[in-house]
């Protein structure tokens, strides 16, 4: 259950697998994998307030990458052609 004195929201995902805590930030948001006798209530609140700064900074991150991918994204103005000389206007 996320704690909602946190600043920046995230889901917790139990993994038998892990070994240690990990923190994955993308495009979706911040992901805290974590082992399955992980004490989430105890020792969460802890961890994600040491290591605020750097989720800051990886939010951020990915919020201008994907907004540089949005601007980038769509149809150029023209298709230069060097080969031939051309330019192509797309409409």
């Amino acid at each position: 259950m996320p704690n909602p004195k946190f600043l920046y929201p995230y889901t917790v995902k139990h993994s038998p697998r892990a070994r240690n805590v990990r923190l994955v930030v993308s495009s979706e948001g911040l992901v805290v994998v974590v082992p399955q006798r992980f004490c989430v209530a105890r020792d969460l609140p802890r961890l994600l307030e040491s290591k605020r700064d750097w989720i800051r900074t990886a939010l951020e991150k990915v919020r201008l990458r994907t907004s540089l991918k949005e601007e980038t994204l769509g149809l150029p103005e023209a298709v230069e052609l060097q080969a031939l000389g051309e330019v192509w206007r797309v409409e």
